[in-house]
């Protein structure tokens, strides 16, 4: 809407492309959230509940220059600015409240400061930690600022859903519910053991989050914590029924997977498979050991290997994924395993090939220079959004 006034005030929607599938609403204006429009929701589905919809295609790297200028925008205030995703960061103000200002005036101040310079809104949550900080950006929407202190921390947020709380999805919410967790306050009455005992190590964390025990620094950006995995996942434009009519896509995931870990100095040991069947329902399967995981070839052959194995076909496949976790530096001295096979000289050349692959992308386009393998992918025909009722 900043760039395009006239769609200003009506209801809008960022959507996936129809043709390959993916006709999916990714984002969603004001207008188009009274109607009941949620995230996720099919385009058929959207229009139902607001027949007036309007939707748009996203532009990732407009997306990105707005995300780049914003924390550039935010390093006036401090150099301590850890971006969560795209559209998010943690601001450590600390300093700042030291020397006389208050979070809240600080927070209200660059939140009408973004909407003169950016012409977009912004929602702000100002607390004692991270994880509260985040839930207050969460509550009230779409141009406030919520401040949660450490005083009455218990009265603002110990009502509100569980599933509001970083890190606790579908499934963690689910098994909440089941022993009768409903609200962030059950969770943190509860006995921190028995959460533990339900969740591992994950449901101790989130218990301590609950009862406002949250000590993480905010981090900047050239100080990155490790990556703990990296992974790619997409639709197919057509339901696969066999192995061969998904490999060229197990091919495409691999490579953009090996370009991202070769440019970062990182290999894995561990390969983790998802695959979406025609009824939308996941499976997951992992697998571990000393291999190293770098080269497109090798994380293909393992990801198709684990399928073959694993999933029964039953139903076609209608999306899939790949990601390689247990990371660790490639510059590092490495000790293959002495009793198998590796084959240091072909890693290295196929590694090689994806780099001229990426470099070659990156300057001229993503179609300039393919594999043979993707020859075999049917042709995606540009997008066509449904025009307005």
């Amino acid at each position: 809407m900043a760039r395009e006034p006239n769609l200003r005030g009506k209801a809008i929607a960022v959507c996936g492309d129809p043709q390959s599938r993916r006709g999916i609403v990714l984002a969603k204006s004001e207008a188009a959230k009274r109607c009941g429009v949620a995230t996720g929701d099919p385009l058929w589905m959207a229009c139902q509940k607001c027949p007036s919809i309007v939707f748009v295609p996203p532009h990732f790297e407009l997306y990105e220059a707005y995300s780049r200028e914003l924390r550039r925008y935010y390093g006036r205030y401090t150099p301590l600015v850890e971006p969560f995703g795209l559209d998010e960061c943690w601001l450590d103000l600390t300093d700042n409240v030291r020397h006389g200002t208050s979070a809240e005036e600080l927070a209200e101040t660059i939140r009408t400061d973004i909407k003169r310079i950016f012409d977009i809104t912004v929602s702000i949550g100002v607390s004692f930690n991270k994880v509260f900080a985040k839930l207050g950006s969460d509550m009230k929407k779409p141009d406030a600022v919520t401040y949660i202190p450490y005083e009455s921390f218990r009265e603002k947020i110990w009502h509100l859903p569980v599933s509001d709380l970083l890190d606790v999805g579908r499934a963690t919410a689910r098994r909440l519910r089941d022993v009768g967790i409903v609200r962030i306050g059950q969770l943190a009455q509860a006995r921190r053991e028995g959460i533990a005992k339900l969740l591992g190590k994950n449901g101790a964390r989130l218990w301590m989050w609950a009862n406002g025990y949250d000590d993480s620094p905010v981090l900047s950006e050239t100080h990155t914590r490790a990556r703990q995995s990296l992974g790619h996942g997409t639709t197919l434009p057509a339901d696969a029924t066999c192995l061969a009519q998904l490999r060229p896509w197990i091919m495409s995931l691999a490579e953009r997977i090996a370009i991202g870990l070769q440019g970062e100095s990182l290999a894995g040991h561990g390969i983790q498979v998802y695959v979406r069947d025609a009824l939308l329902r996941f499976e997951m399967y992992q697998y571990r050991d000393d291999s190293r995981y770098e080269a497109s070839e090798s994380i293909a052959k393992a990801a198709l290997g684990i399928i073959a194995q694993r999933y029964s076909w039953d139903l076609p496949v209608h999306g899939v994924g790949i990601r390689i976790y247990d990371l660790f530096d490639t510059r590092a001295p490495y000790q293959n395993v002495l009793f198998k096979h590796f084959d240091a000289e072909r890693n290295a050349r196929v590694c090689r090939i994806d780099s001229v692959v990426a470099s070659v992308q990156e300057k001229y386009g993503a179609t300039a220079l393919s594999r043979g393998f993707n020859l075999a992918m049917p042709a995606i025909q540009p997008s066509t959004f449904p025009k307005p009722r």
